[in-house]
């Protein structure tokens, strides 16, 4: 199983906001908005893979 995540860069600080649907249920059961370094790390060991999602440039 694997979850989507989007790392966004907000006031010089990594950001890990979750995408999909398990993301976004992990981070409600957390009581959080977004993921910590920490928070993924437990989730991989329970077996997920984590999946960043690519950024893209606005032109």
């Amino acid at each position: 199983m694997k979850i989507t995540v989007k790392v966004r860069e907000v006031y010089g600080n990594k950001t890990i906001y979750p995408v999909c649907d398990k993301a976004k249920l992990f981070a409600k059961m957390l009581g959080q908005k977004t993921l910590t370094h920490s928070n993924l790390c437990l989730i991989e060991q329970i077996g997920f893979l984590i999946e960043a999602e690519q950024q893209t440039l606005a032109a």
